[in-house]
Protein backbone atom coordinates (compact mmCIF):
# COMPACT_ATOMS: atom_id res chain seq x y z
CA UNK A 1 0.00 0.00 0.00
CA UNK A 2 1.18 3.27 -0.58
CA UNK A 3 2.18 5.54 2.04
CA UNK A 4 0.50 8.47 1.00
CA UNK A 5 -2.76 6.57 0.46
CA UNK A 6 -2.80 5.94 4.04
CA UNK A 7 -1.72 9.29 4.61
CA UNK A 8 -4.79 10.47 3.03
CA UNK A 9 -7.26 8.04 4.12
CA UNK A 10 -6.49 8.23 7.94
CA UNK A 11 -6.30 12.39 8.41
CA UNK A 12 -10.08 12.40 7.04
CA UNK A 13 -11.69 12.21 10.35
CA UNK A 14 -14.47 15.63 10.77
CA UNK A 15 -16.82 16.93 8.65
CA UNK A 16 -16.63 19.99 5.65
CA UNK A 17 -18.35 23.52 6.68
CA UNK A 18 -20.56 22.53 3.60
CA UNK A 19 -21.80 19.50 5.74
CA UNK A 20 -21.99 21.38 8.90
CA UNK A 21 -24.27 24.12 7.33
CA UNK A 22 -26.39 22.00 5.47
CA UNK A 23 -27.20 20.91 8.99
CA UNK A 24 -27.59 24.00 10.69
CA UNK A 25 -30.06 24.93 8.02
CA UNK A 26 -32.16 21.48 8.61
CA UNK A 27 -32.72 22.29 11.90
CA UNK A 28 -33.18 25.82 11.60
CA UNK A 29 -36.05 25.23 9.17
CA UNK A 30 -37.55 22.15 11.65
CA UNK A 31 -37.20 24.46 14.43
CA UNK A 32 -39.42 26.91 12.43
CA UNK A 33 -41.98 24.90 11.96
CA UNK A 34 -42.21 23.28 15.61
CA UNK A 35 -42.14 26.37 17.55
CA UNK A 36 -45.70 27.53 16.25
CA UNK A 37 -47.15 24.37 16.77
CA UNK A 38 -46.02 24.13 20.45
CA UNK A 39 -47.80 28.08 20.83
CA UNK A 40 -50.88 26.88 18.87
CA UNK A 41 -50.87 23.87 21.66
CA UNK A 42 -50.65 26.10 24.46
CA UNK A 43 -53.51 28.13 23.09
CA UNK A 44 -56.03 24.80 22.90
CA UNK A 45 -54.93 23.96 25.97
CA UNK A 46 -56.25 27.54 27.34
CA UNK A 47 -59.65 26.77 25.41
CA UNK A 48 -59.94 23.50 26.43
CA UNK A 49 -59.44 24.95 30.51
CA UNK A 50 -62.09 27.15 29.63
CA UNK A 51 -64.74 25.07 27.99
CA UNK A 52 -63.99 22.53 30.96
CA UNK A 53 -64.57 25.16 33.63
CA UNK A 54 -67.83 26.67 31.65
CA UNK A 55 -68.92 22.82 31.53
CA UNK A 56 -68.59 22.60 35.17
CA UNK A 57 -71.02 25.31 36.03
CA UNK A 58 -73.14 24.19 33.79
CA UNK A 59 -73.79 21.24 35.42
CA UNK A 60 -73.72 22.54 38.75
CA UNK A 61 -76.94 25.21 37.44
CA UNK A 62 -78.43 22.16 35.75
CA UNK A 63 -78.26 19.55 39.32
CA UNK A 64 -79.47 22.59 40.76
CA UNK A 65 -82.44 22.52 38.40
CA UNK A 66 -82.87 18.88 38.47
CA UNK A 67 -82.29 17.79 42.15
CA UNK A 68 -83.95 21.11 43.36
CA UNK A 69 -81.69 22.07 45.74
CA UNK A 70 -79.39 24.67 45.60
CA UNK A 71 -76.21 23.52 44.41
CA UNK A 72 -72.96 25.40 43.98
CA UNK A 73 -69.29 25.02 43.11
CA UNK A 74 -66.51 26.23 45.39
CA UNK A 75 -63.07 27.06 43.53
CA UNK A 76 -60.06 28.00 45.28
CA UNK A 77 -57.90 30.40 43.03
CA UNK A 78 -54.56 29.34 44.51
CA UNK A 79 -54.98 25.21 44.14
CA UNK A 80 -57.11 25.74 41.27
CA UNK A 81 -59.50 23.24 42.73
CA UNK A 82 -63.05 22.55 42.35
CA UNK A 83 -66.17 20.94 44.67
CA UNK A 84 -69.17 21.21 43.99
CA UNK A 85 -71.45 21.49 46.85
CA UNK A 86 -75.17 20.85 47.43
CA UNK A 87 -77.20 22.80 50.23
CA UNK A 88 -80.77 21.55 51.41
CA UNK A 89 -83.07 23.42 53.45
CA UNK A 90 -82.42 23.86 57.22
CA UNK A 91 -78.90 21.88 56.32
CA UNK A 92 -75.63 22.92 55.61
CA UNK A 93 -73.61 23.17 52.65
CA UNK A 94 -71.92 19.46 51.65
CA UNK A 95 -70.24 17.95 48.95
CA UNK A 96 -72.77 17.39 46.18
CA UNK A 97 -73.27 13.58 44.63
CA UNK A 98 -73.01 12.90 40.89
CA UNK A 99 -75.37 11.50 38.43
CA UNK A 100 -74.52 7.79 39.51
CA UNK A 101 -75.55 8.85 43.81
CA UNK A 102 -71.62 9.05 44.63
CA UNK A 103 -70.18 11.69 46.41
CA UNK A 104 -68.46 13.86 43.57
CA UNK A 105 -64.89 14.63 43.70
CA UNK A 106 -62.69 17.94 43.71
CA UNK A 107 -61.17 18.03 40.18
CA UNK A 108 -57.86 20.32 39.98
CA UNK A 109 -57.55 22.36 36.79
CA UNK A 110 -53.71 22.95 36.99
CA UNK A 111 -53.85 18.92 37.01
CA UNK A 112 -56.08 18.64 33.66
CA UNK A 113 -54.58 21.60 32.14
CA UNK A 114 -50.34 21.58 32.92
CA UNK A 115 -50.05 25.89 32.59
CA UNK A 116 -53.29 26.89 33.05
CA UNK A 117 -54.94 28.40 36.34
CA UNK A 118 -57.18 31.36 37.82
CA UNK A 119 -55.44 34.42 37.81
CA UNK A 120 -59.17 35.96 39.15
CA UNK A 121 -62.77 35.60 40.42
CA UNK A 122 -65.49 37.85 41.05
CA UNK A 123 -68.81 37.11 42.78
CA UNK A 124 -72.20 37.90 41.92
CA UNK A 125 -71.79 39.75 45.19
CA UNK A 126 -68.50 41.79 44.02
CA UNK A 127 -66.11 39.97 46.35
CA UNK A 128 -62.87 38.50 44.85
CA UNK A 129 -60.98 35.28 45.62
CA UNK A 130 -61.83 32.03 46.72
CA UNK A 131 -65.44 31.10 47.23
CA UNK A 132 -68.29 29.47 45.77
CA UNK A 133 -70.47 30.17 43.06
CA UNK A 134 -73.97 29.27 44.07
CA UNK A 135 -77.68 28.49 41.81
CA UNK A 136 -80.88 28.32 43.47
CA UNK A 137 -83.05 24.97 42.76
CA UNK A 138 -84.33 27.52 39.75
CA UNK A 139 -81.21 27.79 38.38
CA UNK A 140 -80.66 31.36 38.87
CA UNK A 141 -77.24 32.73 40.16
CA UNK A 142 -77.25 33.69 44.53
CA UNK A 143 -75.20 35.13 46.98
CA UNK A 144 -74.65 32.73 50.12
CA UNK A 145 -72.87 32.80 53.45
CA UNK A 146 -69.51 30.21 54.01
CA UNK A 147 -72.08 27.47 55.04
CA UNK A 148 -74.49 28.07 52.05
CA UNK A 149 -76.97 29.83 54.65
CA UNK A 150 -78.81 32.85 53.93
CA UNK A 151 -79.32 32.96 49.88
CA UNK A 152 -79.84 36.49 48.28
CA UNK A 153 -80.14 37.38 44.80
CA UNK A 154 -77.03 37.75 42.92
CA UNK A 155 -75.72 41.97 42.81
CA UNK A 156 -73.77 41.31 39.66
CA UNK A 157 -72.34 39.01 37.05
CA UNK A 158 -69.74 36.42 38.46
CA UNK A 159 -66.56 36.23 36.37
CA UNK A 160 -63.50 33.36 36.14
CA UNK A 161 -60.58 34.94 34.49
CA UNK A 162 -57.79 32.13 33.47
CA UNK A 163 -54.45 33.02 33.16
CA UNK A 164 -54.61 32.88 29.55
CA UNK A 165 -57.12 36.04 29.33
CA UNK A 166 -60.34 33.76 28.94
CA UNK A 167 -63.15 34.68 30.89
CA UNK A 168 -66.37 32.94 31.87
CA UNK A 169 -69.21 35.00 33.11
CA UNK A 170 -72.45 34.05 35.22
CA UNK A 171 -74.69 36.32 34.18
CA UNK A 172 -76.88 37.39 37.35
CA UNK A 173 -80.29 37.42 35.88
CA UNK A 174 -80.70 34.38 33.87
CA UNK A 175 -78.09 32.08 35.24
CA UNK A 176 -76.27 31.59 31.90
CA UNK A 177 -72.96 30.46 31.57
CA UNK A 178 -70.65 31.95 28.95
Amino acid sequence: MNRDASIRSTSRCGFTILELVVVIVVMAILAGSVIPAISSMDEARGAAAAQEVQRRLQFCRQSALAVGEATGLRISVSTGRFEMLSKRPGGIAQAARDPLGQLAAPWFLPRAFPGVSISSITHSDGSTGDGTIWFSFEGEPQTRDADGASPASAAQDAAITLNNGLTITVRRLSGLVE
